[in-house]
């Protein structure tokens, strides 16, 4: 039976060379298990930037990290979404294909049309 973990945290960061302040606010970060077989992470949350404004994480389907017969988690998620949207309605959505490679979806004008897609390999973050 997978076990169920929550995390909450409220923080706030300051430069103190810079004179910013940077804060996470009402971040969850949830994990189910399955011994042996993966572990599958999910989060919500909004962090905000003084330059940038701030923007909301959500995972509409949790990463899952695949467990070895060693019993050594994978680094790199298999399968999930992190969807991150910000203010205006833009978003960007990190879509893991496989335990090597994901793409990342853009809709930078929040009207719905992807302006671009993004392939890449976890090897190469």
């Amino acid at each position: 039976m997978p076990l169920k973990v929550l995390t909450t945290i409220n923080m706030v960061t300051r430069d103190d060379t810079a004179g910013k302040v940077y804060k996470m606010e009402n971040y969850q970060l949830f994990a189910s298990v399955n011994p042996g077989v993966w572990v599958d992470v999910s989060m919500t949350g909004r962090f905000y930037g003084p330059d940038d404004g701030y923007v909301d994480l959500t995972t509409p389907t949790p990463f899952r990290f695949d467990i070895a017969a060693a019993g050594v988690v994978a680094v790199t998620p298999s399968q999930g979404e992190l969807v991150v949207t910000g203010g205006n309605g833009s978003k960007a959505t990190l879509i893991a294909l496989s335990n090597t490679d994901y793409r990342i979806d853009v809709d930078a004008d929040g009207d719905g049309i992807l302006e671009k897609q993004i392939p890449g390999k976890w090897a190469d973050l």
